[in-house]
């Protein structure tokens, strides 16, 4: 019986700075890699992202990218096996129409849909002494949406959260009324301590690409390591593992939980 192992990022492998939680994990990886056992990712974060960080880890299993909506080959060979393709449509009308309705509403707030993080870094570069807010669209997501709300003084980035919250409820209510009114309401993520809002559609959630991953490895031993029920793929033929600072209800849900962090 082969083995794929998926691992999951935010605070699994990667720690709240996004930098890996151990320089050991890449030589470990070599190692299962080494006696065949394939490794992967399993996260809501873009492929984009996946793919560096599955080439930082030495990953060279499949991406399951944006709450298990679609599964890439590698990081080495990022085509995509599976995906649920409507959403793409779905999403990229529910953005166009958000940055408008934006515009319109608050026309002080500078819009951009692109890599959120050179932005950021332009952003903290600016000597700009005057307060400007800022709504950076994500551009590498595909089957969901984001956006970030930030205030910008002197390279100084804070959260804005009230606009953040009312730029949320516009961004679901063109979801829900213009593009995908027999759709139930959509998954929401508003984290004020990132500035960040997240959408996503209702179907969305890891578990959502276990039979896409069984078709794909089969006679394949599945292993999912995550540190939050969010990891829980739900399903009697997957091995759930739990590193050591996950919630108490994934441990208690999980075959393997970690003494420590990865």
């Amino acid at each position: 019986m082969n083995k794929l192992v998926l691992l999951d990022l935010d605070e699994t492998v990667l720690d709240k700075s996004y930098q890996i939680t151990d320089s050991c994990l890449p030589s470990f990886i070599d190692e299962l890699q080494a006696e065949g056992v394939l490794v992967g990712i399993h996260s809501d974060t873009p492929l984009v992202r996946q793919i560096g960080y599955a080439k930082d880890l030495h990953c060279s299993g499949p991406l399951v990218t944006e709450l298990g909506n679609a599964i890439a080959k590698s990081s080495q060979d990022p085509t995509i096996l599976w995906e649920d393709g409507r959403l793409k449509a779905v999403f990229q009308k529910t953005i166009l129409a958000l940055i408008q309705s934006a515009r319109n509403a608050y026309p002080f707030l500078n819009i951009t849909l692109a890599d959120v993080s050179e932005v950021r870094k332009m952003l903290s570069d600016s000597a700009n002494q005057e307060t400007k807010a800022w709504m950076i669209c994500h551009s590498q997501r595909f089957y969901s949406l984001g956006f970030y709300v930030y205030d910008v003084i002197n390279g100084t980035i804070s959260f804005n959260a009230s606009l953040l919250s009312a730029l949320a409820d516009i961004a679901e209510i063109h979801f829900v009324t213009q593009n995908a009114p027999e759709q139930p309401t959509p998954i929401m993520d508003v984290n004020h301590d990132y500035g960040i809002c997240i959408m996503h559609d209702s179907s969305a959630r890891k578990a959502k690409a276990n039979e896409e991953l069984f078709r794909l490895f089969p006679d394949t031993t599945i292993y999912m390591v995550g540190n939050s029920m969010s990891d829980f793929l739900d399903h009697p033929e997957i091995v759930q593992c739990a590193v050591g600072n996950a919630s108490d209800e994934l441990k208690k849900q999980s075959t393997f939980v970690a003494p420590w962090n990865l």
